[in-house]
């Protein structure tokens, strides 16, 4: 799966955009966003996991917080955190499962905050 950062994304927002994702990836993926939803896990950094190719020094940080503060920018171009509840994760994992079962198109995961987070299948939205 690639990550990487649009500077002039939709609606004049910056865009963080997940794509290029096999099956395997959107399990992975689907996984962390559980164990967030379940308090499991509180935070990862995206773009130092295995999976991940970061593109042109993108870096993200998912993590659970008390309150949706949505897409965060952090000092760099690129950087940015995401903060959402558990109960938030949790819908951000229903709009990740219709992939499990067909890896095209596209779904705005979080649309708050310093930037867009798009999960796309070939980049577009």
């Amino acid at each position: 799966m690639k990550l990487d950062f649009i500077a002039d994304g939709p609606g004049d927002l910056p865009l963080v955009r997940l794509y290029q994702f096999d099956l395997k990836d959107i399990a992975i993926f689907l996984g962390r966003l559980i164990a967030f939803a379940s308090g499991a896990c509180e935070k990862i950094e995206f773009h130092a996991s295995a999976k991940a190719e970061n593109v042109d020094g993108a870096n993200l940080l998912l993590r659970v917080g008390t309150k949706d503060k949505g897409m965060v920018r952090l000092p760099g171009l690129a950087s940015f955190e995401c903060v959402l509840t558990a109960k938030s994760w949790s819908t951000v994992a229903c709009l990740v499962e219709p992939f499990q079962n067909e890896t095209k198109g596209f779904q705005w995961l979080v649309e708050m905050g310093d930037a867009k987070l798009l999960f796309s299948a070939d980049g577009q939205w």
